[in-house]
């Protein structure tokens, strides 16, 4: 609803500076303007409009919890992106009688309607209230970690339930907007959900049991804090970050669109001749420790062993299961994945969730502090050696990953699928 009348202000400042421009600046000017491909250029300012405002995280939840200082830099950021953006296209496309002070007069109009809105909501916006459930050390941390952080969240106090009140009528009585269920709570998630949808006006319930699988200590939270914030709704630095990437992988995904597409096709039409069952679907662990299902083409008979095949003899693999193992084939479904935001293009592997719960520790379970990806380092440089046996890749990505590493990456990954280095 707020990118809606974002857009009717947007539109608003168009046309009065178009109007402004040609009555009230048309003598000062050089007379009326006789650019005649306005409609053209207010499309483009949408269009630019929409994606610098989906870069700066300005339609998530999250920079409703920003404070006013951040949502005005984020407006400024825009407006200036926008103008330049619109000043060098339009010099591009050699658009010469395009007036030039109509496109600051349509900015700069829209920045400011756009800065009276946010003042007038301003006043509006309150803090969300909070229930944490958990282990009593863990609760404790997070409070501590989240006022050194300025979260715009108010807490309650959990301590009062199991004494004189139970869950339900605690959340009755004191109204939570959210409960974060951590873990370690004398009740299961399973129990919590259930009483609380007894409620006429049950609280959203967030399942953040993977941060007591990520979090050591109490130091930990404020070492992984960008990382760990999105988990509670709060802004992040990295979010302009990761919407870049999102961006970048349905850009790369409009591209390859026209190869994939038919290829898929082709791939579904001969395995379901060869071997009837197309697709191999499993439960996959993502991003915060998020469950997914993973999609792949089905190269192997299911035995309910995990050992992969180590030669085109295996009785385990399927008519086509070698060719396709073997050229990577088997992994063009994930670009669902990606489509979905379940995964990105560049990232660590998303790990089974059998290996997960059996062997992941600490260290390990950082892994998914990012979003899992369709190749990454461990396919450039590692392929040969199983996922959760080689983690230093994924670390390193961890701490430099930017999107010139993504560019690097997925040029080099090309290579290795051709010549089928560590494929099978």
């Amino acid at each position: 609803m707020k990118l809606i009348f974002r857009l009717i202000l947007l539109s608003i400042g168009f046309f009065l500076a178009y109007w402004v421009r040609q009555n009230f600046l048309s003598e000062v000017l050089s007379g009326v303007s006789r650019f005649e491909d306005y409609p053209l250029v207010f499309l483009l300012e949408v269009a630019l409009f929409l994606l610098f405002h989906f870069l700066l995280g300005l339609d998530s939840s999250q920079s409703e919890r920003q404070n006013f200082r951040q949502r005005l830099s984020n407006l400024s950021w825009l407006h200036l992106w926008l103008l330049g953006s619109l000043v060098s296209i339009s010099f591009f496309l050699s658009f010469h009688l395009l007036s030039r002070t109509f496109l600051v007069l349509s900015v700069m109009f829209s920045y400011t309607f756009q800065l009276l809105f946010e003042l007038l909501q301003k006043s509006r916006i309150r803090p969300d209230r909070v229930l944490l459930l958990g282990s009593e050390d863990l609760v404790s941390g997070v409070k501590v970690w989240a006022r050194s952080e300025d979260f715009f969240l108010v807490f309650l106090d959990e301590s009062r339930i199991g004494k004189s009140l139970g869950l339900h009528e605690f959340v009755a009585r004191y109204e939570p907007q959210e409960v974060l269920y951590l873990g370690g709570f004398e009740m299961d998630l399973r129990s919590v959900a259930s009483e609380l949808e007894k409620l006429e006006l049950p609280p959203r319930l967030h399942d953040l049991r993977s941060l007591k699988k990520i979090v050591r200590q109490e130091s930990d939270l404020a070492r992984f804090s960008e990382y760990l914030k999105p988990l509670f709704g709060e802004p992040s630095r990295l979010d302009r970050e990761y919407r870049v990437k999102r961006v970048f992988d349905l850009v790369v995904l409009s591209l390859i669109l026209p190869v994939w597409f038919p290829l898929s096709i082709l791939l579904i039409i001969c395995l379901y001749l060869t071997q009837r069952e197309v697709f191999f679907i499993q439960r996959r662990v993502g991003y915060l420790g998020r469950v997914f299902w993973c999609y792949k083409f089905k190269s192997m008979i299911d035995t309910g062993e995990i050992r992969k095949p180590e030669s085109p003899s295996d009785s385990r693999l399927t008519p086509l299961g070698w060719f396709i193992r073997r050229t990577s084939l088997d992994e063009l479904p994930q670009l669902i994945n990606v489509l979905k935001g379940e995964m990105s293009l560049i990232g660590p592997r998303p790990e089974m969730v059998e290996i997960v719960d059996e062997h992941y520790g600490f260290w390990q379970w950082r892994r998914v502090l990012l979003p899992p990806g369709v190749t990454g380092l461990w396919q450039v440089f590692g392929r040969k050696q199983p996922i959760h046996a080689h983690m230093k890749y994924d670390y390193y990505y961890l701490r430099y990953h930017s999107i010139m590493l993504d560019l690097w990456i997925l040029w080099r990954t090309i290579p290795v699928v051709l010549f089928r280095r560590g494929a099978f």
